[in-house]
């Protein structure tokens, strides 16, 4: 059994909330009930499960979302940006400081992981002579369980190479007990070779999803280095609720301050001014504190939009991708809150991470092209979906070929929806006669 999540963001807590501690007691439990029911074969016997493999397919721990790059200005001589020269010591510190926190503040998760590799949380009652569960022994098997990490857009920097880095993902891999080595962690299955072959044995492609979204992965430098949606995070999303506070924050509200913080959890993100205008609108009747949030506003869009790197990023959109990004950043420097809105919404539905699919790009894989794989899973849009590639027509548990989106894990605000979601999504992946030979299954919880 193959168990495949994404998108947990796990967080230092500078910037967002970090998924509760009973999103993955929830985890665990349920993944107890799947390779119990995994362990039911084709002919109707009970055989339990040998092997589970977990799969964390990317955006996991999550260093982009802190503070802690924005405490140095850039005539500090230790002024470090997620975009900087990653061969700079003071990169790596960062990483390494903001990676220890994240750790010590979702010890949780890290718990839970380690009890399901070393074999504490999966115990399966062993088969008696009929093939059926015996209940009545105390005895229990513990299935072999290995934990792979790939990483994604937020969490790519643990795909650098370098001693310093080895170090950091050494540290990883204690807390989460990783089957990985201290090499750069994969962000395409061919890096490694434990994945390749995990991969040919599932006939799956995964991968994390991002090489096909032009704000989140520079196509001509590649996942070793920041995207335009890492500067945008950094300068716009994470720096205006510092600046709000800076300079109005014993004018505002504490709502108000509270709701720009969290604008990091509002999907899509191009829809994060919508969110804004919305929080004002229930928070205060006072155009004066409109203009204070405004004004704020604008001052970090003008300084994002003054940055080099800025610049430079702009040459790697695709026509489409550019128009929408220069559209939101002019209106938001010429409108009111409530246009800004119209326009983040209209942009979100066309652009944003939640207003597509990337079903297409699944069908277009080479290995689904050529049948050689069953399944195609990506995460990074943060959108579940179980769609059937070769026929439309068919429901996907019984389609030839099937994708798979995993969604992600904790606390959204759903623009569209007009919704809080805490959510916890999984999909398994069977092979052999495993489930009563049934080949996968796909959920989502969404709790409170």
């Amino acid at each position: 059994m193959l168990i495949i999540i994404s998108d947990l963001h796990l967080l230092d807590t500078s910037v967002g909330l970090v998924p509760s501690p009973q999103t993955f007691t929830l985890f665990a439990s349920r993944l107890r009930e799947l390779a119990y029911r995994a362990s039911w074969r084709t002919d109707g016997r009970y055989h339990p499960l040998e092997s589970v493999d977990i799969l964390l397919l990317g955006d996991i721990l999550d260093p982009l979302q802190s503070t802690g790059w924005l405490q140095r200005d850039a005539q500090d001589t230790s002024y470090i940006r997620p975009w900087h020269d990653t061969r700079n010591p003071l990169f790596a510190l960062t990483v390494r400081r903001i990676t220890h926190k994240i750790l010590e503040q979702n010890a949780h998760a890290g718990e839970v992981f380690r009890h399901l590799a070393e074999g504490a949380a999966i115990r399966l009652p062993p088969a008696n002579r009929l093939g059926q569960p015996d209940f009545e022994t105390r005895e229990r098997i513990a299935p072999r369980v290995r934990i792979h990490y790939m990483v994604g857009n937020h969490d790519w920097y643990y795909h650098l190479p370098g001693a310093a880095f080895d170090e950091i993902r050494r540290e990883i891999i204690a807390a989460f007990a990783l089957s990985n080595s201290p090499a750069p962690f994969p962000h395409d299955s061919s890096e490694s070779g434990l994945l390749t072959g995990l991969f040919i044995e599932y006939g799956l492609v995964a991968r994390h999803g991002d090489i096909f979204d032009g704000y989140s992965y520079n196509r001509s430098l590649g996942r070793n280095a920041a995207s335009l949606a890492d500067i945008c995070a950094c300068e716009v999303v994470f720096r205006f609720p510092l600046e709000l506070k800076r300079r109005y924050g014993s004018q505002l509200p504490a709502a108000i301050l509270t709701a720009a913080r969290e604008m990091t959890h509002v999907h899509p993100a191009l829809a994060a001014p919508l969110w804004m205008n919305r929080q004002m609108q229930a928070l205060t009747t006072s155009r004066r504190l409109e203009k204070m949030v405004k004004t704020s506003w604008n001052e970090v869009v003008e300084r994002f939009l003054h940055l080099d790197e800025v610049r430079q990023q702009f040459l790697a959109l695709d026509t489409g991708e550019l128009q929408a990004l220069r559209l939101l950043l002019m209106v938001s420097k010429s409108a009111s809150v409530a246009a800004i809105s119209d326009i983040s919404a209209w942009l979100a539905d066309r652009y944003g991470e939640s207003g597509r699919s990337l079903v297409q790009h699944a069908r277009r894989e080479q290995d689904i092209l050529e049948n050689r794989a069953r399944f195609v899973v990506y995460g990074h849009t943060h959108k579940h979906e179980v769609i059937a590639l070769d026929n439309a027509n068919l429901p996907p548990e019984k389609a030839r070929q099937v994708y798979i989106n995993t969604g992600s894990w904790g606390t959204f605000y759903n623009i569209q929806q007009g919704t809080k979601m805490n959510l916890l999504t999984c999909a398994a992946i069977y092979h052999n006669d495993e489930r009563r030979g049934r080949s996968f299954e796909s959920w989502q919880v969404n709790f409170t």
